[in-house]
């Protein structure tokens, strides 16, 4: 089984979410715009987080998902997930709000029971 590709022919990310640490700028920047160019829904984390939403703003005009979160102590284990849990959850949140716009211009909806 292959991976769906994008027009580019690289792997498409798209369904996936990735969260980036120092995503403000330079490295995590790149390897944020690298994920956003494939498909996938990107949190820039950084402590400067008016640079990051900017960034994701950034993004966001290019047709890319992205959000900014405010970045925590990468060396402490638990904050890092707790604060990628939070990423997530806003993803999914922005995701369910999304199908609910897209399912209101339908004029017709069918199921099984």
């Amino acid at each position: 089984m292959t991976a769906p590709t994008t027009a580019t022919g690289s792997a498409s990310w798209a369904g996936y979410g990735v969260v980036v640490t120092g995503g403000a700028a330079g490295i995590g920047l790149a390897l944020g715009r690298a994920a956003a160019a494939r498909g996938a829904a990107v949190m820039l984390m950084d402590i400067e987080l008016d640079i990051a939403e900017e960034q994701a703003a950034k993004l966001r005009a290019e047709g890319a998902q992205a959000h900014a979160l405010e970045g925590v102590d990468t060396n402490a284990g638990i904050v890092v997930t707790r604060a990628v849990s939070k990423a997530c959850a806003d993803v999914r949140e922005r995701q369910v709000e999304a199908a609910f716009e897209r399912l209101a211009t339908h004029d017709a909806v069918s199921g099984a029971t």
